[in-house]
């Protein structure tokens, strides 16, 4: 997205300015396919680093399987229930950046 490539341009102009985990992961979910900044921040507001939302999957799936409903769409939802994305965005987030056979 533009503030990533804006932020890029300006560490390089000034080395004092670190780049901070929240910089990161907001790239991390601009590069996503149709994500945009605005997405971006609704989720770096619920959820200020990528630990946070891996945490968050976690207590769904956990939460989901002692319940007996499906631990997958409970963590596919999270960015849904909990940042107000749409649901399209909520599963993308979660089946592009965390689904990596963890939650099975």
């Amino acid at each position: 997205c533009e503030m990533c490539i804006r932020d890029r341009n300006e560490a390089r102009r000034s080395s004092y300015r670190r780049r901070t985990v929240r910089d990161t992961w907001l790239c991390i979910l601009c590069e996503l396919a149709g994500f945009g900044t605005t997405s971006a921040q609704k989720v770096i507001r619920a959820f200020p680093t990528p630990r946070a939302l891996f945490d968050a999957y976690e207590a769904a799936i956990t939460s989901a399987r002692a319940g007996g409903r499906d631990a997958v769409a409970a963590a596919r939802g999270v960015l849904r229930e909990r940042a107000g994305l749409s649901a399209p965005r909520s599963q993308q987030v979660y089946n592009e950046l965390f689904a990596n056979g963890w939650h099975v």
